[in-house]
């Protein structure tokens, strides 16, 4: 029998889903909640390796993603050690109602995980959520990880940390997210940088060469899942500049998307590699070592006047002509 996985519909109203999250992060949070590796308990072994196959993505974006998710958003811990990953707010929507057959799977799966640092800074990061929580069987799922902690001879923090934890978890389980959207997507450190996606890259440099401000990646994960670099990307949107103005101003990600191949062909035959551009040629006309044609200079002094008298050549043409005689002109 097929396991079947709860995605609650709130899901995509959430104002942090909304106004924070990239087409690859909803794709990489829903596929977290509902691969088949995943456990009603929300930690369970997730190889790099398995979710590149499952997702299509490489490892590089794979990493770019868990670090995303576990640095920024908050939404996971990943165990580089075991290659787990716990997805912290899946058991806020993975449970309808409790029971002992529930409690049973859920004490079976803490047994399972072999990381226990997951476990203890699970429980640390939900605390907040369960000791508000109105569902009598979450203070059922905190005792589980209370119990799973104390036979690991876990230590947890929470005695130290009460307030913290409070507010972190109001920050870190709430459906709202206090950054804006501009916070998220235009932030210029270097951290932020370095936890960019590929369609996230490729959207800064098309709205930074063309002066727009497109907020949508879904045209640049596009080109992602076609394995297009960001170096290729970048060598066409250097080719596209090279075009008329007016041309330029009727050009959008999905003309650039749609040509992407044609493009690319062409930027590399015009020299458009590895972000450089091709070297113009300059003219050397008028500037050749060729001789120059030098054009006869015109008369302008006037033609000396004639002393022959033009009625004695013609009496001299007619005395010829009688003798018989032909003349040049007669010829």
């Amino acid at each position: 029998m097929a396991i079947k996985r709860i995605v609650d519909t709130r899901f995509w109203n959430d104002n942090k889903v909304i106004d924070t999250f990239s087409v690859e992060d909803k794709y990489f949070l829903l596929y977290l909640m509902t691969n088949p590796e995943s456990t009603q308990l929300g930690i369970y072994k997730l190889p790099k390796k398995i979710i590149s196959f499952q997702t299509g993505y490489t490892q590089e974006v794979i990493a770019v993603l868990i670090q995303r998710f576990e640095i920024k958003y908050k939404n996971i811990l990943y165990s580089q050690k075991t290659g787990e990953i716990s997805v912290i707010n899946s058991l806020k929507y993975s449970i309808v109602k409790g029971g002992k057959p529930v409690s049973d799977l859920l004490s079976k799966e803490l047994n399972a995980v072999e990381d226990s640092e997951l476990i203890k800074e699970t429980y640390e990061r939900m605390q907040g959520f369960w000791n508000k929580s109105l569902r009598s069987f979450d203070s059922t799922i905190k005792s589980l990880f209370e119990e799973e902690m104390k036979r690991r001879q876990l230590k947890s923090n929470d005695n130290d940390n009460d307030n913290d934890n409070d507010n972190d978890n109001d920050n870190d389980n709430e459906e709202s997210y206090p950054h804006s959207y501009d916070e998220s997507y235009h932030e210029s450190s270097k951290t932020e940088q370095s936890t960019e996606t590929p369609a996230q890259q490729m959207l800064n440099i098309f709205n930074k060469a063309l002066g727009r401000n497109v907020a949508n990646q879904g045209t640049f994960s596009g080109l992602v899942f076609k394995n297009v670099s960001v170096q290729e990307f970048e060598d066409v949107i250097n080719y596209v500049m090279s075009w008329n103005d007016d041309i330029l101003q009727n050009t959008t990600a999905s003309t650039i998307a749609r040509n992407f191949d044609k493009y690319s062909d062409k930027a590399s035959e015009l020299g458009y590699r590895d972000g450089k551009k091709p070297v113009k040629k300059t003219s050397n006309k008028g500037y050749s070592n060729k001789p120059q044609r030098v054009e006869p200079q015109m008369i302008t002094e006037p033609v000396a006047e004639s002393n022959v008298d033009v009625s004695d050549v013609a009496k001299e043409l007619a005395e010829l002509k009688e003798m018989g005689l032909k003349t040049k002109l007669e010829e």
